[in-house]
């Protein structure tokens, strides 16, 4: 062999040599992470923050895209602990969300969440852990550090997550979104964080082993009486926890169920059976939604009452499984009521009986849809139907209508 031909051998070799080694280079340092961030080396041990042991981290686990945790990786299945990266802002939505049409997907597996030293998590986005219907959840435990940077909790973030048993509202958190816990099953206990500035509605029904809500001490937005949540001028509910059966209302509380022209605290009292108002009652306005989950067995509205808003007492017809549970609703006397919303009084078929008061002079539609003719509504100080009454204000129900009762 020439000297010739060993060079070009030998310039053969030391090209695939240098091939070679780019390409380990490039496989050792690739991470499916957004190329404008770095990866910390990944460590094989737990380490502690404060007197929680957490596990390593490992990037091979996730998709992270612009510092926000979009999902899982397949590298991450059959995984039942993992520790999200300091460098995640925002847990996208649906990022811990199974579905049917992904039979592999790792996160069904995961029970346990955990954060890097460090963590620089600042937004849980609406459904960001959220379980669909009909798919088994496996997360149990969600532990913040101590200096979390979360301020977000979105819509319905932790919706059906029915194992979760371990969750603490991280300190400097200031807004819970519309049904972010929502039958989270096996919560039993809930403090409200002093930062905490707004609560969505039915942020906490259905938490049915969850017996009553507190408020750290210093806030000023929020008070818990009785195991509720007012504003901190107990004029107005906001939440209740979903395993308060029982619920006695200070006379300080004017809107139940949310404010005026808000959404704020819409179905307060989804889960009660038993409402009841303390003697001398401000109480003027009942929000919509209030009651309409068909718990509640009976009430004696106050005489302060003059508003009672849309599906109030409502039953949602087609639930499976549901039913309505409504046996009497009295207006004490003296009512002052002149407003009754749309389908306030709908689907309740466990009611024998209705008085309206005379003072009533604005009737929504729809208010007695499904009611049967063995029911009966009392109508006083009207013969006939007042101008301000919706013409189908009965809907579709057919009761017994004696007027001038």
């Amino acid at each position: 062999m020439n000297k010739q031909t060993k060079r070009k051998i030998t310039s053969i070799m030391l090209v695939i040599i240098l091939a070679l080694t780019i390409g380990l280079f490039t496989i050792a340092c690739y991470r499916e992470i957004d190329s404008n961030q770095t990866s910390p080396p990944q460590s094989d041990s737990t380490y502690k923050n404060g007197d929680i042991e957490i596990p390593p981290v490992n990037y091979d686990f996730f998709r992270i895209q612009n510092n926000r945790l979009l999902g899982f990786t397949e590298l991450g299945g059959g995984q039942t602990e993992v520790t999200i990266p300091a460098s995640v802002t925002t847990i996208a939505m649906h990022a811990f969300t199974p579905r049917w049409t992904e039979p592999a997907n790792p996160i069904w597996a995961v029970r346990d969440v955990y954060f890097e030293n460090g963590s620089q998590l600042n937004t849980i986005e609406n459904h960001a852990f959220m379980q669909q219907a009909g798919i088994p959840s496996n997360l149990r435990k969600i532990t913040f550090n101590s200096d979390s940077q979360l301020r977000t909790i979105g819509n319905r973030a932790f919706y059906n997550l029915t194992n979760l048993n371990n969750f603490i509202i991280p300190k400097g958190v200031t807004s819970i979104g519309a049904e972010a816990f929502r039958n989270t099953t096996s919560l039993t206990s809930i403090t409200i964080p002093a930062s905490v500035t707004s609560i969505g509605g039915m942020a906490f029904a259905g938490t049915t082993r969850l017996l009553t809500l507190e408020v750290d001490e210093g806030s000023e937005h929020f008070v818990a009486i009785g195991g509720v949540v007012y504003n901190i001028s107990a004029t107005t509910a906001i939440a209740s926890p979903g395993g308060l059966r029982n619920a006695v209302i200070p006379n300080t509380v004017t809107d139940l169920g949310c404010a005026r022209n808000t959404t704020l605290g819409r179905g307060v009292f989804v889960d009660m059976r038993t409402v009841t108002f303390e003697p001398n009652s401000q109480l003027e306005f009942i929000g919509s939604g209030t009651f309409n989950t068909g718990v509640l067995t009976s009430i004696t509205i106050p005489r302060s009452v003059t508003e009672i808003g849309n599906f109030v007492f409502g039953f949602p017809r087609g639930v499976p499984g549901a039913e309505a549970t409504l046996n009497s609703v009295v207006f004490e006397e003296g009512s002052r009521l002149t407003t009754i919303g749309d389908m306030a009084f709908s689907g309740n078929r466990t009611m024998s009986s209705l008085t309206i008061p005379a003072s009533v002079t604005t009737m929504g539609t729809r208010i007695f849809d499904w009611w049967g003719w063995i029911q009966t509504i009392y109508v006083q100080g009207h013969t006939e139907r007042p101008n301000g009454w919706a013409t189908n204000w009965r809907g579709s129900g057919q009761p017994t209508v004696v007027w001038g009762a």
